[in-house]
């Protein structure tokens, strides 16, 4: 299954896109990289092939297209 996971870098986001990918799913992650420590959460979800990352805010509709 393809799950979406915003803010996936940040605390919460990054444990459950790791239980997400634990368990077969493949996800897609936004996340404004703007959380101390996200940018290298970011880093290690990237090397997962099952992970799909976008350095995006989802507040930025533009950003979203």
């Amino acid at each position: 299954m393809n799950i979406l996971v915003t803010g996936s870098a940040g605390f919460f986001g990054n444990f459950v896109t790791n239980y997400l990918m634990d368990r077969g799913h493949y996800v897609i992650g936004l996340d404004n990289l703007s959380r101390k420590g996200s940018a290298l959460n970011a880093q290690r979800q990237q090397e997962d092939s099952r992970m799909i990352f976008k350095r995006c805010d989802i507040s930025d509709q533009h950003q979203l297209d």
